[in-house]
Parts: C-alpha cells; sequence; structure tokens
C-alpha cells in the first residue's frame, strides 16, 4: 500500500513539474510574439519570431510526404482545429498518418499562442500545402488589404512555414511605395498582370528581400500604405505554409463571408 502510494505521489508531482514547466514555456513564447507585434510600424513593415519547434515537431513536419497542392481553411471555428487539420494532413500523402496528430497539435499551438499574444477571440486559420510548381519563379510581390471593419489602422497577420521554402518579404524604401503601388495597385486593385514589371522593379535590391531562418514565423502589416510588400518564394520543394489573421469573432465572421 506504502509502495503504491509513494508511486502515486512521484507520478503526480512530476506530472505537475511537466505543466509548470510547458505553461513557463507557453508565456515566454507569448511575450516573445507579442514584443513581435510591439515592434511592427512604418519604417518595419514585418518582425520574424522564433517557433521554439521541439525537435519532434521538426521531425514531423520534414517527414510529411505533399502529393497534392490543396488547402484548408478555419474560420473562427477553432473547436474543430485540430481534428480537422489532422485529417487535412492525411489526405496530402500516403504516409502522414504517423505525423498527422503531431502537426496538427503543434498548428494548434502555435494558433493559440498566437491568440494569446493579440489578445483576440478567435482566427482564420489558413493551412495551406504545394507541390513543386512554376508559378512562383516570377516572385508575386502585393501587399494584404483590410479584411474587415474597421478599415483603418495597422491590421496584422502571421506566415509560418512548417515544410519548404518561407514567404519572402522586402523592405520596400518610402521614396518606392508611390512606384509599386503605381505598378501594382492595392487592395481588391492589384493587378497580377503586372508581377513581371514589379519584379523587375524590385529585382535591381535584391538585398532588400528578406528570408526568414528556418523554423521562424513572420508578423506582418496588413491594410495601410506600410502594409508588407510579400511574395510565396520559389516553390522547388513540397511545401506546408500556415497564415493566421486574429480579430474577433464578428470580424472573422465578416471575412468569411466575403
Amino acid at each position: 500500500m506504502k509502495l503504491k502510494k509513494f508511486l502515486y505521489m512521484y507520478f503526480f508531482v512530476n506530472i505537475f513539474l511537466v505543466n509548470v514547466s510547458l505553461t513557463i514555456e507557453n508565456e515566454k513564447e507569448t511575450r516573445e510574439i507579442q514584443t513581435a507585434i510591439k515592434a511592427l510600424g512604418p519604417s518595419r513593415s514585418f518582425v520574424y519570431y522564433d517557433l521554439h519547434l521541439s525537435e519532434n515537431e521538426k521531425s514531423a513536419g520534414n517527414a510529411l510526404k505533399i502529393s497534392k497542392t490543396d488547402s484548408y481553411n478555419n474560420y473562427g471555428n477553432l473547436n474543430v482545429l485540430e481534428s480537422e487539420v489532422r485529417e487535412f494532413i492525411k489526405t496530402l500523402g500516403k504516409v502522414n498518418n504517423t505525423n498527422a496528430k503531431e502537426v496538427a497539435g503543434l498548428i494548434v499551438r502555435l494558433v493559440n499562442e498566437i491568440l494569446q499574444a493579440s489578445e483576440q477571440e478567435t482566427a482564420w486559420v489558413a493551412v495551406r500545402a504545394f507541390t513543386p510548381i512554376s508559378e512562383y519563379d516570377v516572385p508575386r510581390w502585393h501587399t494584404d488589404g483590410y479584411y474587415f471593419e474597421p478599415y483603418s489602422g495597422d491590421l496584422y497577420k502571421f506566415a509560418l512555414t512548417l515544410k519548404g521554402s518561407p514567404t519572402l518579404f522586402y523592405r520596400l524604401p518610402d521614396n518606392k511605395r508611390e512606384e509599386f503601388y503605381a505598378l501594382r495597385g492595392k487592395g481588391t486593385e492589384q493587378n497580377d498582370y503586372n508581377r513581371q514589371a514589379l519584379a523587375d522593379m524590385l529585382g535591381q535590391f535584391k538585398e532588400a528581400i528578406s528570408i526568414a531562418h528556418p523554423y521562424q514565423g513572420a508578423v506582418f502589416i496588413v491594410g495601410p500604405n506600410n502594409a508588407a510588400v510579400h511574395s510565396e518564394p520559389p516553390i522547388k520543394e513540397e511545401r506546408l505554409f500556415i497564415s493566421i489573421l486574429p480579430g474577433s469573432k464578428t470580424q472573422i465572421k465578416e471575412w468569411e463571408s466575403k
């Protein structure tokens, strides 16, 4: 009886210590995201931060097999996010069953940390899978407009890549904004057929193209004139990308209705 009681107490204490450790780590990661959000401004339209992936999480992402280009969207119904992402991951390749749970759990963790840091109710979560394609060999340089009301102030969004090349960002000088928008347009007026002209314009300053280090996420401004200029990377390998737009339930439903 004493042995059973000892083993029970030992197990309980260890579970308690693990939970405390996870809570402390989660708070640390949330603070890092908050710091990144606060660093955004007119002269800094995007900021990178560390995703703090465990070795198991890295291995699960790297082991994913992506045999088709497909996407999954969740508009604020986050109570089913983990189960639906798990099933989505399984459809991407025959060997994904063992890693689907790990990757889905990782995505839920990353979303929850972003919601805590941004102090928002919910989010639009998009998971996009790619096989190698040539569509983005010429960058699709663009900015994101406002997704929902109010159509003012700095709104921000997150871009995370768990497999493959990360999103490209461009440090566009203020004195180039007018020329950029003249070619590209803003909001719904953006013109994809000017892609080559923009690539030629921005290609003159390749040192301004910024690429995240492995296992970094990016938070970036969307909406106003100082929104971040970004593009999908050339996709020469399998890629799993997640975008997260925090907001109120009303705002995310408004975006879904569009």
